[in-house]
């Protein structure tokens, strides 16, 4: 059955909810490689600490940080970690929207 034109938004407004919801039942995460240069390394690149440190996260010190911008601002800013979980599920909220829509136009 093909979806209609004025269907998808939403559809993908249940993906962001469906996505978001899982995201917060999983709830916060505390692991080492978040612990250990997720955070270190999007500090130290917005306090100019990349040069002058000396492999603080090991290995991972030297990825770049770039990626790790997002959740290192959403933590700075948002202050409930439900939020920062909903919104760190957006990514995966628009894969799965754009999955739905390839199926949809690939397998009539």
């Amino acid at each position: 059955m093909r979806a209609r034109t004025g269907a998808w938004p939403a559809i993908f407004a249940a993906c962001v909810l469906a996505a978001g919801a899982k995201s917060i039942a999983l709830g916060k995460d505390a692991n080492w490689d978040l612990k250990n240069y997720h955070w270190y390394n999007a500090w130290a690149l917005l306090n100019a600490r990349l040069g002058w440190d000396l492999a603080p996260a090991q290995v991972q010190t030297y990825y770049n940080p770039v990626g790790d911008l997002p959740f290192y601002f959403l933590v700075q800013w948002l202050p409930w970690p439900r939020h920062i979980a909903f919104w760190m599920a957006l990514s995966t909220a628009v894969a799965a929207f754009f999955l739905i829509r390839l199926c949809a136009t690939h397998f009539r």
